[in-house]
């Protein structure tokens, strides 16, 4: 990914560096659950089944292992995001404050997807 960096977390990381989570998505069938901090410019994505636990426990500072935080390019800020839950497709996409649009591939080491098209 350009400018983005992953990070390979452990069981006792916290999420967004212990910042505010500024948005929250849910994937259409509902299994997969991402959070976004403005405040650190990062990204976790949750098994939902897995966030409910952590909720439950009342410890929003323990992650497991099937847990992917990522840090976003530090420039700008995202206005929305969505997420798919497909066995085989995990794509989350996002526009940032300046318009531009990025989708990543959560099934391929983060990979950003380039698109091919012009807008006039």
């Amino acid at each position: 990914m350009n400018n983005d960096v992953s990070v390979n977390i452990s069981y006792n990381e916290t999420p967004h560096n212990g910042k505010p989570i500024s948005m929250m998505k849910i994937s259409p069938n509902g299994l997969i659950l991402v959070t976004y901090s403005e405040d650190d410019k990062t990204f976790c994505v949750w098994k939902v089944e897995s966030f409910k636990k952590v909720i439950e426990s009342k410890r929003l500072d323990r992650l497991d292992d099937q847990h992917i935080i990522f840090c976003k390019n530090k420039e700008s800020n995202i206005v929305d995001m969505c997420i798919n839950d497909e066995k085989d497709k995990k794509i989350l996409a996002y526009i940032d404050d300046e318009h531009k649009i990025k989708i990543i591939d959560m099934n391929n080491g983060l990979q950003e997807i380039k698109l091919n098209f012009e807008m006039e």
